[in-house]
């Protein structure tokens, strides 16, 4: 068996004639979760090819050979690991019909008119659709990369063809780059049964534990530990935004670099290696909140979905910086996130905002990190990473009716952020308790015994209260029993129950210095008060004390 990167131009130039056995494996891909992605990489490629004449490749999987025994001069023959369905979508000029049920015609149909809507967009001038269409052959027959798996005599093609399918083992980029470490670092490939020797263990550190082997993200996103730290690692030392499934090819081309930049002093493969492993054990800190004094700011960091910081705080942990330093960059980054959920600004673009921040970091000292990240995010002064200011942030809680607006675990995240920030070391615990739930004060069913003080038929009025009482100046926080007995109670009865039961700060307040008359002018009141505590929690640029 032999393993090559291949691109399609090179695989259909030669003199090889590729035939489909009766043992392929019906095709599975569809449209939302293949195709779609698939031609949104083919597009970004011709776009680029098209604005800047060149583009990296995009990885887009592997595929399987056996070599057929052929005479002499006879044309060189390949099995390719539905016939009638694979000739249809050969060919433009056949029409879909008696096939339309096909998965391989339907692949084809898809890819044929996006390409005809995307050269559409050229009709206008003809040199121009001439050069587009130019671009999008490039992009496919040269900038896509393939790994192409060739077996011999002696290898059995329905085993090989199981393992990558049936078994769902498929090549991952971890695994290339491991071969590759070896390979270079001059360790053969050993039996599977075979101990790992010393030297492999600590070259690669990750096939110890099968951690590194779990499942994370979610749905089509969901992908091995190993290969998502593999992508933040290739983000930090390129100082760029690495796309999913292209990380051996980054990796190839990094430790290339570093090879030859190193050469004076005698860089290695291995001390490429050994760079990935101790950023390793960073990388599990965080995800696992191994440590005490960043584990407040990972919680609210996965509540806000938003790994894409990841290679911002491997690089702020891996730098050994004074304790106040780097508490203060990771308050500077927390307000900065927390005030754009709530504001309900877009995360599209944090990629290349904090590669950016990542590169300023490096070029400065690290005693003035915690200044360099304040600065910077500070300067940003376009919607897409603005950081929101006090007057912005008072009109969202005031206002802005934040239960319908953000997710349930955001909005609790910001209650109890609040709830903590309340609690003096005098307090028993300072410790919020888990499990909490949302509690409308005024409750969304409202008009049994909640009346308004003008006419109950002004239409506009009731329209006011039926935004009021999803903004935050209305809402709280109990446990599922507590919850459950609020109800839809008028609010005398709430407030007694409240004081009965509740231990928490917020509601001690609502109680103590709650109104006698529960309505919108309260609700603002208490929207303004719990401004004013999330802006001393979550402080903009110029309020943080930076050394």
């Amino acid at each position: 068996m032999q393993t090559n990167l291949q691109r399609p131009q090179r695989l259909f130039v030669q003199p090889v004639r590729y035939e489909i056995p009766p043992f392929q494996r019906k095709y599975v891909w569809k449209r939302d979760e293949q195709w779609e992605p698939l031609w949104d990489d083919v597009e970004k490629l011709a776009q680029s090819i098209l604005e800047e004449g060149r583009t990296e490749p995009h990885f887009m999987g592997a595929v399987v050979f056996q070599q057929r025994q052929f005479a002499a001069g006879t044309i060189e023959r390949r099995i390719v690991v539905d016939r009638g369905a694979f000739r249809q979508a050969m060919r433009n000029d056949l029409t879909a019909i008696g096939y339309a049920d096909s998965g391989v015609v339907q692949a084809h149909e898809f890819f044929k008119g996006q390409a005809e809507q995307w050269l559409n967009r050229f009709s206008a001038d003809g040199s121009a659709q001439d050069q587009a269409a130019s671009a999008l052959e490039a992009a496919v027959s040269t900038n896509l990369e393939i790994v192409v798996i060739d077996l011999g005599d002696s290898d059995d093609p329905h085993v090989i063809f199981e393992t990558l399918n049936a078994r769902g083992t498929p090549l991952l980029q971890s695994d290339m780059v491991k071969n590759k470490v070896l390979h270079d670092a001059g360790i053969g490939l050993r039996d599977d049964d075979a101990e790992i020797s010393e030297e492999e263990k600590t070259l690669w550190p990750f096939g110890q534990d099968s951690w590194w082997a779990q499942e994370v993200g979610r749905g089509l996103q969901r992908r091995p530990r190993i290969d998502v730290y593999l992508n933040h690692w290739l983000t930090l030392r390129n100082r760029a935004e690495m796309r999913p499934y292209d990380e051996f090819r980054a990796f190839d081309k990094y430790a290339q670099s570093q090879l030859e930049d190193g050469a004076a002093i005698e860089k290695t493969i291995k001390d490429v290696a050994a760079d990935l492993g101790e950023l390793g054990d960073v990388y599990r800190d965080v995800e696992e909140k191994r440590r005490a004094d960043i584990g407040e700011f990972l919680d609210r960091r996965n509540v806000m979905n938003v790994g894409v910081v990841t290679p911002l705080l491997l690089w702020l942990l891996s730098e050994d910086l004074p304790t106040v330093t780097l508490a203060n960059c990771l308050r500077a980054l927390e307000s900065f996130l927390v005030r754009r959920v709530i504001c309900g600004y877009s995360a599209r673009s944090y990629g290349e905002l904090f590669v950016g921040l990542i590169e300023k970091l490096a070029a400065a000292s690290t005693a003035n990190a915690d200044s360099v990240v304040v600065a910077h995010l500070s300067e940003q002064t376009a919607q897409a990473n603005l950081w929101p200011g006090d007057g912005e942030l008072r009109d969202r809680f005031v206002t802005a009716p934040l239960y319908q607006y953000l997710t349930r675990s955001r909005l609790r995240m910001v209650l109890k952020a609040i709830e903590a920030a309340l609690r003096t070391n005098k307090a028993e615990t300072d410790e919020v308790p888990s499990n909490l739930h949302i509690e409308h004060v005024m409750p969304q069913t409202w008009q049994p015994h909640w009346p308004l003080s003008v006419n109950a038929k002004d239409h506009e009025a009731i329209a006011h209260r039926d935004r009021m009482i999803h903004t935050i100046g209305n809402l709280t926080l109990a446990n599922s029993r507590l919850n459950a007995s609020l109800s839809n109670a008028p609010w005398k009865n709430k407030r007694k129950t409240l004081s009965d039961h509740s231990v928490l700060f917020l509601n001690k307040r609502l109680v103590n210095k709650g109104p006698k008359i529960w309505d919108e002018l309260a609700i603002e009141k208490r929207a303004k008060w719990l401004h004013k505590r999330a802006v001393a929690i979550w402080p903009h640029g110029a309020d943080i004390p930076v050394g």
